[in-house]
């Protein structure tokens, strides 16, 4: 929780939204109190998430956002992705796993070798 509200001071936060309700969406509710280092990879991406959710950034630049998370965690990924973009903002991933992508509208960019 003070990670949180480290960042919403340096950064003001999203609308009315508040560090402990960003922890709970994120499903970290009962671990407000855990030191960064006890959490697991996966823990701590879902830290990450609730920054994002709580940054007042119109856009978001997202790198790997589904590395580390299960089935759960990535559909948490897309639903913020999604509330993101019906607010009016904008998101930019990148990502290996084009397969877990938000089902939103989406332009993809594949980078390969030119032919030698």
């Amino acid at each position: 929780m003070q990670n949180l509200r480290y960042l919403c001071g340096l950064h003001g936060r999203r609308g009315a939204q508040a560090p402990e309700e960003a922890m709970a969406i994120v499903g970290l509710g009962g671990y407000e109190d855990a030191p960064l280092r006890t959490l697991s990879a996966g823990q701590k991406k879902r830290l990450g998430l609730a920054r994002q959710w709580l940054s007042p950034a119109p856009l978001w630049l997202l790198d790997e956002p589904y590395a580390n998370l299960d089935l759960d965690g990535i559909n948490l990924v897309n639903r913020m992705v999604q509330a993101h973009l019906h607010e009016g903002g904008a998101a930019l991933i990148t990502t290996h796993g084009a397969y877990a992508a938000p089902p939103v509208r989406t332009r993809l960019l594949e980078l390969a070798r030119a032919a030698a």
